[in-house]
């Protein structure tokens, strides 16, 4: 990195994959080239667009500063105040706080947490968010993003899976009692719903990406809009490990806009589809005004995006969430 290189952020704005050919992003103070990423390909990942500091939008963001790690840094970023550190400060330091209720097994790793949220609403622009739990384990402090699988007024339904060194995973199952409080952060991420309006969406996920999944299914049905059609394509290894599989069976009975197609990768079932559905050619169609959310493994997403693409279709239409 040039220490003594300096941008202003119009500067910035200028790299932004459109006015000049390099690609940048500001994030933390620094200036990245992420010309070479597909990730910001046109200048654009997702919501956020190249040309901008991107530390309030993505400062909670999983992984976020081991991905900027892998760029070249080309200078610092000149803010044109001192308030804008002092801003970043607040928002990081901002937190709110979870009462737990109650836990259910659902599969023979995966929970489903219920929580109080002491905030009387949470951001009611977006669906399919996630927030970072803020959490002491023996004087060592973690921080864990897990997504939203319900809102049901102050009551936050979480997926959360046992990994067997998982420290954090560990405790809040076997270790968090009734009305013990946790700090968090966020929500961040997710889809706005003014995107979801009026568009049939096409929902793809694995394990327990059907948390943020699930979040957006209720807030397409409560629309009680029959011309807009919901597909969702969910796979997992076995069919135990289908969650909310019944409550996906029933609305595919009794909603004639929700289709459910299960798939399973290491068993034989008679109401499952058998392997991966990234290997059947017609679980994606090339139909138009179709919006994707892709929630999964690294693998299935990148192997789903590709796909998507020799469709022909539009990456403003795709939306995903990765877990590395």
């Amino acid at each position: 990195m040039n220490q003594e290189t300096t941008y202003t952020i119009d500067e910035l704005a200028q790299r932004d994959g459109r006015t000049l050919p390099n690609i940048w992003v500001g994030y933390k103070g620094l200036i990245y080239d992420v010309t070479s990423s597909e990730l910001f390909k046109d200048g654009k990942h997702y919501f956020h667009d190249a040309g901008k500091d991107l530390t309030l939008e993505m400062q909670d963001a999983p992984h976020m500063d081991d991905v900027m790690n892998r760029f070249q840094v080309v200078g610092r970023l000149l803010q044109r105040s001192s308030n804008v550190d002092l801003q970043v400060k607040t928002i990081v330091e901002k937190s709110n706080k979870l009462v737990f209720i109650e836990k259910h097994q659902v599969s023979s790793t995966c929970y489903r947490f219920f929580f109080e949220c002491s905030r009387e609403s949470l951001n009611i622009e977006y669906v399919g968010q996630y927030i970072s739990l803020l959490i002491t384990v023996k004087g060592v402090e973690y921080k864990r993003s897990y997504s939203i699988a319900s809102i049901q007024g102050n009551i936050i339904e979480f997926l959360i899976q046992l990994k067997p060194n998982g420290v954090v995973s560990n405790y809040l199952i076997y270790s968090l009692s009734k009305k013990d409080v946790i700090e968090f952060k966020g929500p961040f991420g997710g889809v706005p719903k003014s995107v979801l309006l009026n568009k049939n969406v096409k929902l793809i996920c694995t394990d327990v990406g059907i948390a943020p999944i699930r979040h957006i299914i209720h807030h397409q049905i409560e629309q009680d809009n029959n011309a807009r059609h919901i597909e969702l394509i969910y796979g997992a290894h076995n069919y135990s490990e289908l969650i909310y599989h019944d409550e996906w069976s029933l609305l595919n009975k009794m909603k004639s806009n929700f289709n459910y197609s299960p798939y399973v990768t290491k068993e034989e079932n008679l109401f499952c589809s058998s392997g991966y559905f990234t290997n059947d050619s017609n679980f994606i169609s090339s139909a138009s005004e179709i919006f994707y959310v892709i929630v999964g493994w690294e693998r299935m997403v990148t192997k789903t995006k590709e796909i998507l693409k020799h469709k022909g279709i539009d990456k403003s239409y795709i939306y995903v969430q990765m877990y590395n």
